[in-house]
């Protein structure tokens, strides 16, 4: 993963804060009342006052043609929609003075709220300070964040500038049923079962149809007691219903809100994966207002399901679909902790899956 680094220098718009004024009218208040009553106490402090003030200034404007400070971080971010997306940003002082840095704020390219520390940072003299920038996006596509705004305040807290950094950080922002759809393909999900699945479903019914041998593995509820004890050898009963399963799957996408179309989709996949899993024929009926849009399927093997995840992948339009879905093109190497958190819920549904 690349890096940016910006430095950011001193320039000529160190301004006096509101201490500076008020020690600068503190002065003139002293010197006022020294040429009323003659008072020497006050001479000296108002002397005292404006040799403090005009000294604070230049010794920190000494360091205009140095850099004064760097700002490091990651040049792409990558999120899932309606999660929070969050980047560290690390300042360092690269000179031997103390500042307190504030963060004012960001400029961003499309209309969305960013948190971030406001409370103020003590910079100490060479050293440095992680800051974490966060927002949610509730549309998917790419976000870039320009600048950054800094208010930097002297240690004395007399005088102050502020700057605009670019930076320019570029965000690509996934539907999580993107990440989904790529577990599964990539076998982590457990989709890939083999080419030819079973057409007929076989299920134990509610019909008794017989006793026969007790096999290791069957369950201890179904024995027969009697034949069992009639027959002196441990039986079960034999329960069979067959028929032709199988299992649509309705998605509306009336919806014009993303992330509610993102959630529906996810269930969808969860649903028609599990089904394939099993072996059942799935169908995809894509659902608008009360009529029916398109209909996918029925899906027997693997590439009929692939085609299904791939009409559902169309739904989101406004993120250029890659040709191969894989961890490496569709998500960047480093993951974020809530990608490494989602994955894990992910791993949580897949085994409660197991037990149904």
């Amino acid at each position: 993963m690349r890096h940016l680094k910006k430095y950011l220098y001193l320039g000529e718009e160190l301004k006096p804060n509101i201490t500076a004024c008020l020690t600068t009218i503190s002065a003139i208040i002293l010197l006022t009342i020294y040429f009323i009553q003659r008072n020497i106490y006050q001479l000296y402090s108002g002397i005292i006052l404006l040799t403090y003030i005009i000294f604070s200034y230049f010794y920190s404007y000494r360091l205009e043609k140095k850099p004064i400070f760097s700002i490091r971080t990651r040049n792409r971010l990558t999120g899932m929609l309606g999660e929070k997306v969050v980047g560290e940003i690390f300042i360092e002082n690269r000179v031997d003075k103390t500042y307190i840095v504030e963060i004012m704020g960001f400029d961003i390219d499309r209309r969305v709220k960013v948190g971030y520390e406001s409370q103020r940072i003590l910079m100490k003299p060479k050293s440095s300070k992680m800051v974490k920038v966060n927002f949610t996006p509730h549309h998917q596509g790419e976000y870039r964040i320009k600048n950054i705004k800094l208010k930097i305040v002297t240690e004395n807290t007399l005088y102050y500038f502020k700057k605009k950094i670019g930076l320019n950080i570029a965000v690509s922002v996934y539907p999580k049923t993107y990440v989904l759809v790529t577990y599964i393909k990539s076998g982590g999900g457990r989709g890939r079962l083999g080419e030819s699945p079973l057409n007929i479903f076989v299920r134990r019914g509610f019909e008794y149809i017989g006793s026969r041998k007790y096999y290791p593995g069957d369950e201890y509820r179904i024995i027969d007691w009697k034949a069992t004890a009639r027959l002196q050898r441990l039986m079960v009963k034999e329960f069979q219903d067959e028929g032709r399963e199988s299992i649509a799957v309705f998605l509306d996408i009336s919806n014009t809100s993303e992330i509610i179309l993102d959630h529906l989709a996810q269930i969808a996949v969860l649903v028609i994966n599990s089904a394939y899993r099993k072996k059942i024929p799935v169908t995809l009926v894509l659902w608008v207002g009360n009529r029916v849009k398109k209909i996918v399927g029925p899906a027997k093997d693997r590439r009929e399901v692939d085609l299904i995840y791939g009409e559902i992948l169309k739904l989101f339009q406004r993120i250029e679909l890659v040709k191969d879905l894989s961890y490496i093109n569709l998500i960047d190497t480093e993951l974020t902790p809530i990608e490494k958190y989602m994955f894990r819920q992910i791993g949580k549904i897949y085994s409660l899956l197991e037990k149904v």
